[in-house]
């Protein structure tokens, strides 16, 4: 697909084009469980209560579906070597698709990526460059190793990256029927792509909401300020959800297909990372846990009756016993 996000949103074979990606993606990324719960068993109102557990994926993120989604439409990627720059997860999912496709990877990354993750990336194959604590010095170090290489550069805004998203729509719907077809998801949101991309992909009806951390409110104060702004995140799932911009095109899609924007504090989501480890013996990473952190504080509060599913996007997180 060309062309941008909002244009992306016009194309009346939309829909096509996500079946067909996710028939090209099929032998790359898992169709990952949908767990069916009793939200009493989180603290929650009694009720049906869906967890999409897409921390399964292939390299424990979401985002190795939007890596393959880009790698392998043809004649995107001309090199054999590929770069990206991030806080984490984004470079595990590049390095383990390098691994698969056999690919060259170098990784670059700011201070303070956590270990667990650094380990991911080394483990699949990768080379990490480490290029300071600022994210314009990451870029311009990336930069520089592009233009002496040809290396391909992978971006999570991309068009295509947002399809790969995109595609965990209809999974969700295949596995949901009749009474339990669902009426909201609830998603987490760091740079965007991908609540942009289940837009894409969502079928009519079924409504969005992006949860952020209050320390990174980047979609939030966006929509706000009705234009892009640039934030400076904190808090304990900066290292997942701590873009400091919002690009214009998911700005867009975010005002046309999202119903709501929700904000949960650090000690939330904690609490929501605990109750999924404790009562259910889910691992998830920080950021990963914000949508359940949303119901469980109030902050989205689903009316009588909701079909309400969490996607529950990665766990490249440190060991269980850090949650007791």
């Amino acid at each position: 697909m060309d062309g941008t996000l909002p244009s992306a949103v016009a194309r009346p074979n939309l829909e096509a084009e996500v079946e067909s990606l996710r028939l090209r993606l099929g032998g790359h990324i898992r169709h990952t469980p949908l767990m069916t719960v009793n939200g009493a068993d989180l603290g929650l109102p009694p009720g049906h209560l869906a967890l999409k557990l897409e921390q399964l994926q292939f390299a424990a993120t979401f985002k190795t579906r939007a890596v393959f989604a880009e790698l392998l439409t043809e004649g995107a990627v001309t090199s054999r070597s590929i770069t990206v720059a991030s806080q984490g997860n984004y470079g595990v999912a590049v390095a383990y698709a390098a691994q698969r496709l056999q690919l060259k990877a170098r990784i670059f990354v700011p201070d303070g990526v956590p270990r667990v993750k650094l380990a991911r990336i080394r483990g699949y194959g990768a080379e990490i460059v480490t290029a300071g604590r600022r994210a314009r010095d990451v870029l311009a170090a990336q930069q520089r190793w592009v233009d002496a290489t040809g290396a391909h550069v992978l971006r999570a805004g991309s068009p295509r990256a947002m399809l790969g998203c995109a595609t965990l729509a209809p999974e969700i719907d295949e596995d949901c029927a009749g009474d339990t077809v669902l009426d909201t998801l609830v998603v987490p949101v760091g740079g965007g792509g991908l609540i942009a991309g289940l837009a894409l992909g969502a079928r009519p009806g079924l409504r969005l909401i992006g949860v952020e951390p209050l320390r990174a409110p980047t979609l939030s104060n966006a929509l706000s300020a009705g234009t892009a702004v640039t934030i400076t995140p904190t808090g304990i799932a900066v290292d997942t959800l701590g873009s400091r911009r919002i690009c214009s095109s998911v700005l867009e899609v975010a005002r046309r297909r999202v119903d709501q924007v929700v904000l949960v504090s650090d000690a939330a989501i904690l609490n929501a990372q605990r109750a999924l480890w404790s009562e259910l013996r889910l691992l998830v990473e920080s950021g990963a846990a914000v949508g359940i952190a949303a119901l469980q504080s109030g902050a989205f509060r689903p009316a009588v009756g909701e079909r309400v599913g969490v996607l529950l996007t990665g766990a490249n997180a440190v060991a269980a016993d850090t949650l007791r």
